[in-house]
């Protein structure tokens, strides 16, 4: 869900088409719940039938009658039969389309144009317009709702030996400033939960903290 999440932030539409599968269907409604999401229009389709998916999207913007300046097409995320059915809709309408890099330690939003090809103008290709640095733009309690749903604190279990070191880690972590945001004792439904979750930029990690006795 991260990769959309941040794409819609950075993009800031004023709608979402959001495509998802009967194996996405979770991600999706996770997505659609989080606060300060713009308007979420469901596209459900066969994750690997193209023309449904190809066709579902289409009359998803027809139905709202969007012009062409204000749709932008976002390849990340899906399965590939549903990232090559969005790409050739984009290049056939010559719409815009962003794809998220997160390779490293830095995750890049790429935006592209459909331009003349130098070596024969009679065909159009995807050209990338820009790169915009997107770290940081999602909180820790984004990132663990998009995850999971629903969140809480737990109470620490074990005894007062265990739970001191606990806090002596989360207290080394803030006060070094390794981090930028820390939650501690994170719980959610299904009985799961973290000892320790973890944001640096646009990093996130998931920390689960062992004494021996």
């Amino acid at each position: 869900p991260v990769p959309n999440l941040i794409s819609i932030r950075a993009e800031q539409p004023d709608a979402v088409v959001l495509v998802w599968s009967a194996l996405t269907k979770g991600v999706a409604c996770r997505l659609s719940d989080l606060p300060k999401m713009p308007e979420i229009i469901d596209c459900p389709v066969n994750a690997y039938d193209f023309d449904s998916i190809r066709d579902g999207i289409d009359a998803a913007i027809a139905k709202r009658g969007w012009v062409r300046d204000e749709i932008t097409f976002n390849l990340t995320g899906g399965t590939k039969t549903m990232a090559f059915a969005a790409y050739e809709l984009a290049k056939s309408m010559r719409l815009p389309f962003t794809y998220l890099q997160s390779e490293g330690n830095t995750s890049q939003l790429f935006r592209y144009v459909w331009e003349p090809d130098p070596s024969d103008s009679a065909m159009i290709v995807p050209h990338k317009k820009d790169a915009v640095d997107v770290s940081g733009l999602i909180e820790l309690d984004e990132y663990i709702r998009a995850h999971v749903g629903k969140w809480w604190y737990a109470s620490s279990n074990g005894d007062e030996r265990g739970r001191r070191f606990e806090a002596l880690v989360r207290e080394a972590l803030l006060e070094q400033g390794v981090v930028d945001e820390l939650r501690a004792g994170v719980s959610w439904m299904g009985g799961a939960e973290a000892d320790l979750i973890m944001r640096l930029g646009g990093n996130f990690g998931v920390a689960e903290i062992k004494i021996n006795l």
